[in-house]
């Protein structure tokens, strides 16, 4: 039987292993020789694995139980989980996904217990963590809790709890603000819910029962404008935008002033002013036709290069580093110079971001700078050319931020280069129809371009994992379902970042179908058929390569022990035929050349790779 004592234990065994991780990563920051870096590295990978082993098996004895349904909630488990769930969240532990499978739980039991106020905090604490989560997974979940706390607006003035008060007060904005973001509303329906939430923070009633909480006639105000930026962030070129520009032309230009007014008292300029209000005040006169496109591109540029050649006063390891000007604008704003800027100059801003992004420091844990970039990165690419190089900056500023995604890809493209040397040296003709090779002749002509391809597109099939970096950062317990369903997501991820790029697509089905079975009757994105195009011998030799990696890694894998390379090749050749290429399984297993180099390479050749890559990321 489980007790509440049980429930602090778990919490304070998982919580300090999350609290050691960081320490460990921390710690190879200050490794100054190769061996130290290897010794540094082993002693992780035997740290993460006990972690792994202490987690599962607290975790097995006092919390699956109730996920399973063998154990059920009492009152007194119900308020020990509850306390520790708000600790957890208000430490900011970065665990979101086992902090919702303890949520939803907890809001499933006070909800059918009548445990109102706690229910409504439960519920604000799952809204903050599904929000934070990359919305194509879990904004209809953000939405659906902000709603059940809204239904609670008839017992408003009979709640106790200042918390569950505020967290009502707080979900009326924040319902409008997410449905605006998703981008599924007109802009009357904006307006519409703009209006909505002024009239809520009016009502009398409400005014009356909240008192001095929250001064809501400043509420109000604040989240009227908040709404009306985010609006204006969201807004692509249409022809219903007038309108729009119409209703919130007042506000932001009242927003402008004030900020203006407050600029001059603190002896400062117009460009000193809040980036977002002055990039939206100068959308709002575009919108409305009394600037040009080029006026507004020139306001822009204005503001972009009075930051650009400020002194940096800002520790780029510091809190305040997110919220500086340099930041908002690279990250946030970049893209609206993009759209205005001639085509001569778009070069240059881009080349500015990439120099930008690389000065950014590279953590572990740094998962919401990494969701950023990635999302700025999505309405760049675009405009990236070939002069550009965007291979070369996809892995700089997406895949080199993510220490276990580089090290994985970089072996993988090892081992695949060794197995396509294997192919050209024992069966070339294997390659034929492979990128529309038609003849033996055009296979041999053809061999730079193979290998180039196969390197290329093995750096960048994981590029989706980094978007999804909050589940695959949990190393020291077994992933949850919900992180399972994640995690299958990612070819699609990475296929939709390198489609947006036209010299880029070319990589998109070794990337979609890097997890399919040969016979495309497993794997994810189920759907896709990809032994049917013109790359499938590229997928596989990835898809092999990805295997390969995976089970011999013995520095990064915790969830598992480690194989030999012989071990995976006797997988290969029970699973041939189905889940793997009958002729590749065929030809390593005749060649014991190629077994012996993949042997060296996923053993000895790991911690080379390795060293060299963590001395690069910490540098």
């Amino acid at each position: 039987m489980i007790t509440p004592e049980n429930i602090v234990a778990l919490f304070y065994l998982y919580k300090t292993n999350k609290r050691e991780e960081a320490l460990i990563e921390e710690r190879l920051r200050v490794a100054q020789s190769d061996q130290e870096w290897m010794e540094n590295l082993q002693h992780k990978a035997g740290a993460l694995r006990q972690m792994y082993l202490e987690n599962e098996n607290y975790l097995d004895m006092y919390w699956r139980p109730f996920m399973k349904g063998k154990e059920k909630l009492t009152e007194e488990l119900a308020l020990a989980l509850y306390d520790e769930l708000v600790q957890m969240f208000n430490e900011y532990l970065e665990d979101d996904l086992f902090i919702i499978e303890v949520g939803e739980l907890l809001e499933s039991y006070f909800k059918e217990s009548g445990m109102v106020e706690k229910h409504i905090t439960t519920m604000a604490i799952l809204g903050v963590i599904y929000s934070n989560l990359p919305g194509e997974f879990f904004g209809d979940r953000t939405l659906y809790m902000i709603d059940e706390i809204l239904k609670y607006i008839p017992q408003y003035d009979s709640l106790q709890d200042n918390d569950a008060k505020q967290n009502i007060i707080f979900a009326v904005a924040n319902r409008a603000y997410v449905l605006i973001t998703q981008g599924k509303l007109t802009t009357q329906e904006c307006i519409d819910e703009i209006e909505a939430v002024v009239r809520f923070y009016e009502n009398p009633d409400i005014i009356c029962h909240t008192g001095n909480l929250v001064n809501l006639e400043e509420h109000a105000q604040r989240a009227k404008n908040d709404l009306i930026l985010a609006v204006l962030k969201k807004l692509e070129e249409k022809e219903d935008n007038a309108n729009f520009a119409e209703y919130a032309y007042q506000s932001i230009h009242a927003m402008y002033q004030d900020a203006l007014e407050e600029a001059r008292q603190e002896e400062q300029k117009e460009l000193d002013i809040e980036t977002r209000i002055y990039f939206c005040y100068y959308k709002i006169l575009l919108e409305r036709g009394e600037i040009s496109r080029e006026a507004c591109y020139a306001a822009y540029r204005r503001y972009y290069d009075y930051h650009m050649n400020k002194p940096v006063q800002i520790d780029s390891n510091s809190p305040a580093f997110r919220r500086s000007v340099r930041f908002v604008l690279m990250l946030e704003y970049l893209d609206e110079l993009l759209q205005l800027a001639p085509k001569e100059e778009k070069e240059k801003l881009i080349h500015d971001f990439c120099d930008y992004i690389k000065e950014i420091p590279k953590k572990q844990n740094d998962i919401f700078v990494t969701r950023l970039i990635y999302d700025a990165l999505q309405k760049i690419l675009p405009e990236i050319t070939e002069k550009m190089d965007p291979f070369e900056l996809l892995l700089e500023v997406v895949v080199e931020r993510d220490i276990a995604v580089t090290v994985h890809v970089e072996m993988v493209s090892h081992i695949a280069k060794l197995l396509l040397e294997m192919i050209y040296k024992k069966k070339p003709e294997m390659l034929l129809g492979t990128l529309g090779a038609s003849s033996m002749e055009e296979v041999l002509q053809r061999r730079d371009e193979f290998f180039f391809f196969l390197k290329s597109s093995s750096l960048l099939h994981d590029i989706g994992k980094v978007n999804i970096s909050y589940v695959t950062k949990n190393q020291i317990r077994l992933l949850n379902n919900i992180e399972y369903a994640c995690i299958s997501k990612h070819p699609e991820l990475g296929e939709g970042l390198v489609r947006a790029n036209e010299l880029l697509s070319c990589y998109a089905p070794v990337i979609l179908g890097h997890h399919k079975s040969w016979n495309d009757q497993r794997g994810y994105p189920y759907e896709y058929l990809c032994h049917t195009i013109p790359e499938a011998l590229m997928i596989d030799l990835v898809q092999f390569s990805d295997c390969i990696d995976s089970a011999t890694d013995y520095l990064g894998r915790t969830y598992a022990m480690s194989k030999t390379s012989q071990q995976v090749l006797e997988e290969f050749r029970r699973d041939k035929g189905t889940i793997y290429n009958p002729q590749l399984v065929d030809l390593l297993s005749e060649d014991k050349e190629t077994q012996q180099k993949v042997a060296d390479l996923t053993t000895k050749g790991r911690i080379e790779i390795c060293c060299d890559i963590y001395k690069k990321y910490y540098e």
